[in-house]
């Protein structure tokens, strides 16, 4: 069965793509091993946890209310 994983890039984009693995979807999204070093980190489902911080160029984990 497909699931959705969010990628987190270093240049602040987010995607999400679908596969039966991270690595499954990374390389259906049409990804080789050549653009992992531009992958921040990933998460499983299409996740909005996280949002840019521009000025530090990093992820910051949003706050729960």
């Amino acid at each position: 069965m497909l699931k959705n994983f969010t990628f987190y890039w270093l240049d602040g984009k987010r995607e999400v793509f679908e596969g039966l693995s991270p690595a499954d979807a990374f390389t259906r999204a049409g990804y080789g091993q050549g653009a992992s070093p531009a992958l921040d980190f990933w998460d499983v489902g299409d996740t909005h946890n996280y949002e840019w911080n521009s000025k530090n160029r990093s992820w910051d984990k949003i706050k729960e209310v």
